[in-house]
């Protein structure tokens, strides 16, 4: 081969490659499910649009499912709108939980299907409820559907989007509290301190604590004073609302949060599986929950504290250390053990629930998925089938050898009742003509010539 021919050759293999790698690429290209916008942020109590879009990634679909989770505490869908949607036909019509934080989409379009780089699923407005970060995203459950006769998931990516809710920029007085700094976090303390900033020319001040976090304050002046204390207030969410006048003139509202949780957590109970008591190397599982009215669960904290311990153990108390349900029991020394569950919500107020835990050593057999455990011999179920087999072929051996005994000695009794019917017989046979000899010859001719009188029946007898 020449070697030019050679270079054409090569040429095609080379053309060929690289033609079959990007049709790889662009087959292999999987579909994407998108958030606009993809972040921003927004002012408590404003509303915001939000759409949901698909990317087919080159490939026809003719089927979609979506789901969206987003913090029903801090955003809420207001309005729905199915608008302008590529999805012609809904397979159930689209819902949402302001409850569970959830949005579902199940629909498509008929054949051929649709291929789109930003197809419009559908598009919510929500509603800024409550300060603080937010995060809607797509769930593993959602799945996109070629139109390819087989149904194929082609969902490669799942979009998210992030926003940041904000309180409005003040249009009072600048408002600040040494007693509870932050906007967007608990406190345990119920007594409130405010502090504001007085401004040239203001001569009066109105000012209101609600839990309307859109209250504007009345025109009834409060006097000049720059300072607000408030004691024993509730546990939740309050606003304290502010606004100044100069002569005549009422200014904007400043508004300002303040978080409240006094009250622990809700009591509740340790589960134990299984349940004991156990034996010293088992590791029982603990499950716990619970619920926080105000501020919601933070996280769970566990000790264990050694109660009674067997042997030459030291007793040593653990430090608390945060854990989540399920969680198990590590310990493996015998003895009776304290487990202390604490439940911290978000403002550091705590509830414990208790359960003891006993190490016991095991009774002498145990049952489990290896075998029969004896003392410290582990019969295998194999074993232990093949132990029952055995002794089941010897108690029917057993039961047919007494069977048969009981058999032979019942032809012995039958035999030897025979014999001494026979041997009676006899004997009376004999007893008759040594009698008959003795008697009158009007007696013998009254008797007939019939022979002996017969024996009395003997009485049958009964089994062996």
């Amino acid at each position: 081969m020449s070697s030019h021919t050679k270079i054409i050759v090569l040429g095609i293999i080379l053309a060929v490659g690289i033609q079959s790698i990007f049709v790889h690429v662009a087959s292999g290209a999987g579909a994407s499910l998108n958030i606009s916008p993809a972040s921003g942020s927004f002012f408590l109590g404003s509303t915001f649009n939000v759409s949901f879009a698909l990317n087919t990634g080159r490939e026809a679909i003719n089927a979609i499912e979506v789901e969206i989770l987003f913090p029903p505490d801090k955003i809420q869908v207001v309005n729905p709108s199915i608008g302008t949607s590529f999805v012609s036909i809904w397979v159930t019509p689209p819902t949402y939980s302001n409850v569970e934080g959830r949005i579902v989409f199940r629909g498509g379009v008929p054949n051929p299907g649709i291929i789109a780089s930003d197809a419009i699923i559908s598009t919510a407005v929500f509603r800024a409820r409550d300060i603080g970060n937010v995060e809607l995203r797509f769930t593993e459950v959602s799945q996109v559907l070629a139109n390819d006769g087989n149904a194929t998931n082609i969902l490669e990516n799942r979009g998210i989007a992030k926003f940041t809710i904000a309180l409005p920029p003040p249009e009072g007085p600048e408002v600040h509290s040494p007693t509870h700094a932050e906007a967007d976090t608990w406190y345990r303390s119920g007594d409130v301190t405010f502090f504001w900033k007085k401004d040239d020319g203001v001569d009066a001040f109105s000012h209101a604590f609600s839990q309307d976090p859109f209250e504007t304050p009345d025109e009834v002046t409060e006097g000049a004073g720059t300072s607000a204390v408030f004691s024993n207030v509730k546990d939740g969410i309050w606003y304290f609302h502010i606004r100044s006048r100069s002569g005549d003139v009422w200014g904007g509202t400043t508004h300002y949060i303040v978080r409240i949780d006094r009250a622990g957590p809700a009591g509740f109970t340790v589960g134990i599986e299984p349940p004991g008591p156990h034996e010293p190397g088992t590791q029982p599982t603990l499950s716990f929950f619970t619920t926080d009215g105000a501020s919601g669960i933070d996280h769970y904290e566990v000790r264990i504290v050694p109660l009674k311990i067997t042997g030459d153990e030291i007793a040593q108390t653990s430090f608390f250390t945060e854990e989540s349900s399920p969680w198990r029991f590590s310990v493996k020394e015998r003895g009776s053990y304290q487990v202390i569950v604490r439940a911290y919500d978000k403002a550091g107020n705590f509830t414990d629930a208790t359960e003891r835990i006993d190490l016991v050593e095991g009774s002498p057999r145990v049952i489990s998925r290896e075998g029969i455990r004896i003392f410290s011999y582990l019969v295998r179920w194999p074993s232990l089938y093949l132990l029952l087999a055995i002794l089941l072929l010897i108690a029917l051996a057993l039961v047919w050898l007494a069977r048969r005994s009981r058999d032979a000695r019942q032809e012995d009794l039958h035999r030897n009742l025979a014999d001494a019917e026979e041997k009676l017989l006899r004997e009376y046979q004999e007893l008759y003509e040594r009698v008959k000899g003795y008697r009158a010859p009007q007696d013998a001719q009254g008797a007939g010539t019939g022979g002996p009188p017969p024996l009395p029946p003997i009485p049958p007898t009964g089994s062996a």
